[in-house]
C-alpha cells in the first residue's frame, strides 16, 4: 500500500515537474547526498519551475529497524512510517510556536501492514546553522554577547519542553538561527527521528536532552560559567542550588556520552 500527503501547494508545484508519485519521489536521483547509513540517507536537491526555484532535503528511510518502527507506532499511537513520524512532529512543533523546517511531502510504501521505505521533504531553512555561525563568530563576541546567547539557547530549550516535547537529539548542529543576531533571534530546530510528545517532561529527559546538548558544546568556544548560564535561563528563576543540582547531573551525564563517543570537532 502507497501514502503520499503534501503540504498546501507543494503538490501542484511537484506534479508540474513530473514528481507525481511515491517512486517519482523516493527515486529522484539528482541532487547532492549530504548523509547516508545503511537504513537511511539525506538528499539536498533543487527545484525550478514558472512558480520559481527552491531548495529542498529530502530523508529517505529503506528497510527501517523493527525497533524504529516500534518507536514510531508507539510514540504516535497508530500505525505510523519513518517519514510520516516526521511529518507529524514538524507539524507538532509548529503549531505549538517552535520553529523547525517546513514539512513538504511525506510517503509511504507498506507491504502487508509493515513499513518497508519512506521519505520526508522538508523546504530549506532560511537560517543559519548555530554550528557554523560559532564557527565564524564566536570568538569575535564579547563575554556579555556569549552570555546573552547562550541564555537564549536555555529559553529555546525550555519553550520546547513547555510544549511537552522531549528532544533527544539536541545537539548544536541541530539548532538554526533565524538571523545573525544569536543574542536575541530564535531559534529553530532540525532532525526530530527520535523527538516523542509527553504530558510532562520527566526529570530524567531533561537531563538526557540538556546532557547531549553539553556534549555538542566544545570547551573550545564553551566555558563552564557559560553552561552554568544556559541551565539558569532554562530554570528562569530557579534558587542557585536547584540550578547547581541541574548543573552536576547534566555533567554526569555529558561525561558518559563523552565515554562512549568520539569527542565532535567545529
Amino acid at each position: 500500500m502507497i501514502k503520499l500527503q503534501f503540504e498546501k501547494d507543494y503538490k501542484t508545484y511537484f506534479a508540474r515537474l513530473g514528481l507525481k508519485s511515491f517512486k517519482d519521489i523516493f527515486l529522484y536521483a539528482k541532487g547532492s547526498l549530504i548523509g547516508k547509513n545503511s537504513k537511511r540517507d539525506v538528499t539536498a536537491f533543487t527545484l525550478e519551475n514558472a512558480d520559481g526555484q527552491r531548495e529542498f532535503f529530502m530523508k529517505r528511510f529503506m528497510r527501517p529497524h523493527l525497533k524504529d518502527m516500534f518507536f514510531t507506532v508507539c510514540k504516535s499511537g497508530h500505525p505510523c512510517s519513518q517519514g510520516q513520524y516526521e511529518w507529524e512532529s514538524a507539524n507538532f512543533l509548529l503549531n505549538n510556536g517552535i520553529k523547525t523546517y517546513r514539512p513538504v511531502c511525506f510517503g509511504t510504501e507498506n507491504r502487508f501492514g509493515i513499513e518497508m521505505r519512506s521519505f520526508f521533504v522538508t523546504e530549506k531553512l532560511t537560517g543559519q546553522c548555530l554550528r557554523e555561525f560559532i564557527t565564524k563568530n564566536w570568538q569575535g563576541m564579547s563575554s556579555e554577547e556569549k552570555d546573552r546567547a547562550v541564555k537564549n539557547i536555555g529559553k529555546f530549550v525550555r519553550k520546547i519542553h513547555q510544549a511537552g516535547v522531549n528532544m533527544p537529539d539536541l545537539y548544536v548542529w541541530h539548532l538554526y538561527l533565524e538571523d545573525e543576531n544569536v543574542t536575541t533571534c530564535d531559534f529553530a530546530i532540525i532532525d526530530l527521528h527520535r523527538m516523542s510528545q509527553c504530558r510532562s517532561i520527566k526529570t530524567s529527559q531533561i537531563v538526557r536532552n540538556l546532557a547531549a546538548l553539553d556534549f555538542s558544546m566544545i570547551e573550545k568556544y564553551f566555558t563552564d560559567e557559560m553552561r552554568y548560564s544556559l541551565v539558569e535561563s532554562y530554570l528562569n528563576g530557579s534558587s542557585k542550588t536547584e540550578i547547581q543540582r541541574l548543573c552536576k547531573k547534566i555533567k554526569q551525564r555529558s561525561n558518559v556520552l563523552r565515554s562512549r563517543r568520539h569527542a565532535p570537532v567545529y
